[in-house]
């Protein structure tokens, strides 16, 4: 009775207290207050709240229970909504991982229990050294402006070795990224349709740097690159390549499947397939196909020959009926007259700018455009040359044996697996 009669007085009184909040508060979008919306907003706040408090509790209780899967969750969903999070140059998932780290470095001192330091972030903190070197040519503006970025790339991979260190956790993983990766594919398919009906851009909080990029101009018309909510189409085909080629993997080691699994495998598959063609990316769409090739090359090696002849008399008809020449053409006038030859303009003068100006520590992570002569002050379109050309020989060591200690742990995992389950994980992340 009392809980009633509090509530019914409440709901009354919500009226007078909205006014007296939009006196003292104004929270403007537009140049309307939304406290003048309607006079029941503090009594709709609650009853969501109330609706929401179960969730809360689990949450809580999740947090208690698996504190691992609650960041591994928060971590990827918060990159899957990074132009929806992003606050002062701060999105939700560095959010999750200055409070997973606060909470690891409590948890360690409290309860004594050590840190894990991998050689990956010993590796990761000798790379980050040269980069700050770096900065020695480049200035202390941008040095403000990229060492949360450096802060970001430590944390990322101290954190993810300390919170998926077994097989369960990394398991969970890779399901958190398809389901999330499934779910940003219908966003993204959502704002292509919304961009052709209405000409509308619902792709969040994004600089107009990367709007400009995100067009594609074809014979049916101006299409938008999704980007989803990832802020631009990169980052996008980045994760819709990994668990395109996860769910493939899995497909191809684990058949047959029930009709329900088989449908929900081939729809996720399709779905993410044709959110990655409308990013309109040519080394997203090229990586998937190297990936999709060498995993059915790993999963049927007896049929390597018969595809090499295969592709042996496919190359020949081509010949024998003239249409090698319109290719080779084709390619020829690209790599002299279009996009290739700039790109490859890019990348002479990136090498030749490395060799002859700051080939030790590097011209700086924000200032490689100065080896470049382009006009909108592009760098080369090659990672390998970037690197040189910002942190130099040091800083390109450290990259390369960055990569090379990740692709050499993939091709042992991949060697010594014994389980089907082993072998798929393997063999789709080695792929991508």
């Amino acid at each position: 009775l009392f809980l009633g009669m509090s509530a019914g007085a409440f709901l009354v009184l919500d009226p007078f207290l909205t006014n007296i909040l939009a006196g003292m508060l104004d929270f403007s979008i537009g140049g309307t207050n939304i406290l003048k919306l309607y006079p029941y907003e503090i009594s709709s706040l609650v009853f969501l709240f109330s609706l929401f408090l179960p969730f809360v509790k689990k949450f809580i209780f999740l947090t208690r229970v698996h504190p691992e899967k609650v960041f591994i969750t928060f971590f990827i969903g918060g990159m899957h909504i990074t132009s929806l999070t992003t606050l002062v140059k701060i999105d939700l998932s560095e959010l999750v991982m200055l409070i997973s780290f606060s909470a690891l470095f409590l948890k360690s001192v409290v309860k004594d229990k050590p840190l894990t330091l991998s050689l990956l972030d010993i590796l990761n903190l000798a790379f980050v050294a040269a980069v700050l070197i770096s900065f020695m040519n480049a200035g202390f503006i941008p040095f403000i402006v990229y060492a949360p970025t450096l802060v970001k790339f430590m944390l990322m991979l101290f954190l993810l070795s300390n919170f998926v260190y077994n097989k369960e956790l990394f398991v969970f993983s890779l399901k958190c990224i398809i389901v999330l990766t499934c779910i940003s594919s219908l966003i993204g398919i959502g704002q292509e349709l919304v961009f052709k009906t209405t000409g509308a851009l619902l792709i969040g909080l994004v600089d107009k740097k990367n709007i400009s990029l995100m067009f594609e101009i074809t014979s049916q018309g101006t299409f938008l690159r999704i980007p989803a909510f990832f802020g631009t189409y990169k980052p996008f085909t980045f994760f819709l390549n990994t668990a395109l080629l996860i769910v493939f993997n899995y497909f191809v080691y684990n058949r047959p499947f029930p009709f329900k699994k088989r449908f929900i495998l081939t729809f996720s598959f399709s779905l993410m397939a044709l959110a990655l063609l409308l990013t309109f990316s040519k080394d997203g769409l090229l990586s998937l196909l190297i990936g999709l090739t060498f995993s059915l090359f790993l999963r049927w090696k007896r049929f390597i020959l018969h595809a090499f002849s295969c592709a042996l008399i496919a190359g020949i008809s081509l010949y024998l009926m003239g249409f090698l020449d319109d290719i080779l053409k084709a390619i020829s006038t690209d790599y002299h007259w279009g996009e290739y030859r700039i790109r490859l303009q890019l990348a002479r003068e990136g090498i030749l700018g490395f060799l002859n100006r700051h080939p030790f520590i590097g011209v700086g992570v924000s200032h490689i455009f100065r080896y470049t002569s382009h006009y909108l002050h592009w760098a080369p379109h090659n990672a390998f040359i970037e690197a040189a050309g910002a942190v130099g020989i040091s800083g390109l060591f450290f990259y390369i044996v960055l990569l090379g200690y990740t692709f050499y742990n993939l091709i042992k995992v991949t060697l010594i697996a014994k389980s089907l389950e082993d072998i798929w994980i393997s063999r789709g992340l080695f792929s991508g």
